[in-house]
C-alpha cells in the first residue's frame, strides 16, 4: 500500500509540473506575440511590409481622424509581377495618435470585408514624448501667457505710434474745422464793340431793324471809324456815305443794307456772314452812352 500512495504522488507531481511548464510555455508565446514588430512616434507615419498568400487586403472603411490609429494598406506592384504563387507584398501605412501597443490586424481586412484572422499579428508600440493625457489632438498647445517684458519692442513700437497718432489727429480735426477756402469769381470779359453789334446785325439778318435801331448801328459805326478814316469833320449823312465806300468799313454797312431789302431771309451762309463781318471789332471796347451821344451830335 506503501509503494502506491509513492506511484502516485509522483504521478500527481509529475502532472503538476506539465501543467507549470506548459503554462509558461503558453504565456512564452503569448508574450512572443505580443513583442512589436515595429515602433513609431506618436503623430509621425511609419510603414510595415508584410507578406500575405490569402485573399488580397485592405484597411477597414470606417476610420475616424480622432481614432487612436490610423492605417492605410497598399499592395506593392513588383511582388504581383515577381510571385506567381498568389503571395504578395503589401505596405501597411499607420499613424499612432495615442501611445501604447496596437495590433494592426484590427484595422486590416479582406477586400470582400470579411476579418483577415489568418494574418499573424502585428504589434506595434506608439511612443510619444507628450504629456500624459494629452488627448489625440496633437497640434493642440497652451497659449503662453503675454509677457510685456518678453515683447517689450511691440511695445516700443506701439507707444511711438501712439505718440505721433495724438497730434496727427488733432491736425487732422483742426484742418477739417476750418472752412473751405473761398472760390475765386472769375469775372467775365468787358464787353466788345462786336457783342453791341451782333444783335444788331442778326436783327438786320432775320426781321429787320426799325429806324431807332439802324440809326444805332450807323453811330456805334461812326464812333469807330471816324478817328480811323478822318470823319470828325463830316455830317455824319456823309460820314455813312464815306464809310460805305471804305474796303472794310464798309462790308458790314453793305451786308445789313442787303439783308435789310431781302425782307429778312436768311441760310446758313448769313450765319458764318454775321461772325466774319464782326471779327474785326472783337477787339475793341464797348462804346458807352456819352460816346454815341458826342457822335450823335
Amino acid at each position: 500500500m506503501s509503494g502506491c500512495g509513492t506511484n502516485r504522488r509522483r504521478i500527481r507531481w509529475v502532472a503538476i509540473a506539465a501543467l507549470l511548464a506548459a503554462s509558461v510555455a503558453h504565456a512564452a508565446d503569448d508574450s512572443a506575440a505580443r513583442d512589436p514588430v515595429a515602433t513609431a512616434s506618436r503623430g509621425l507615419a511609419a510603414e510595415h511590409i508584410i507578406e500575405y498568400a490569402g485573399p488580397p487586403l485592405r484597411a477597414k472603411p470606417d476610420q475616424g481622424l480622432a481614432a487612436p490609429m490610423l492605417v492605410r494598406v497598399t499592395v506593392l506592384p513588383e511582388s504581383e509581377r515577381r510571385d506567381a504563387a498568389g503571395v504578395r507584398q503589401y505596405r501597411i501605412d499607420y499613424i499612432g495618435n495615442v501611445a501604447g501597443l496596437f495590433d494592426l490586424r484590427e484595422l486590416i481586412q479582406h477586400q470582400d470585408g470579411t476579418p483577415a484572422s489568418d494574418l499573424d499579428p502585428l504589434f506595434v508600440r506608439i511612443v510619444s514624448e507628450l504629456p500624459p493625457q494629452h488627448g489625440t489632438d496633437l497640434f493642440l498647445q497652451d497659449r503662453q501667457p503675454f509677457l510685456l517684458e518678453s515683447h517689450y519692442r511691440l511695445a516700443l513700437v506701439a507707444l511711438a505710434i501712439a505718440w505721433f497718432a495724438v497730434p496727427a489727429v488733432v491736425l487732422v480735426r483742426r484742418a477739417l474745422r476750418r472752412p473751405p477756402a473761398p472760390v475765386a469769381v472769375v469775372a467775365p470779359p468787358p464787353p466788345t464793340l462786336a457783342d453791341q453789334l451782333r444783335p444788331l446785325v442778326e436783327g438786320a439778318m432775320r426781321q429787320g431793324l426799325s429806324v431807332a435801331e439802324r440809326g444805332r448801328l450807323e453811330l456805334l459805326l461812326l464812333r469807330y471809324w471816324q478817328d480811323r478814316l478822318a470823319l470828325a469833320a463830316l455830317a455824319p449823312a456823309d460820314a455813312v456815305v464815306r464809310m460805305r465806300t471804305h474796303p472794310e468799313a464798309g462790308r458790314l454797312l453793305t451786308a445789313v443794307e442787303r439783308w435789310l431789302h431781302a425782307r429778312g431771309a436768311s441760310s446758313p451762309r448769313a450765319e458764318d456772314d454775321v461772325a466774319e463781318l464782326l471779327e474785326p471789332y472783337r477787339t475793341a471796347p464797348a462804346l458807352s452812352e456819352a460816346s454815341r451821344r458826342e457822335v450823335g451830335a
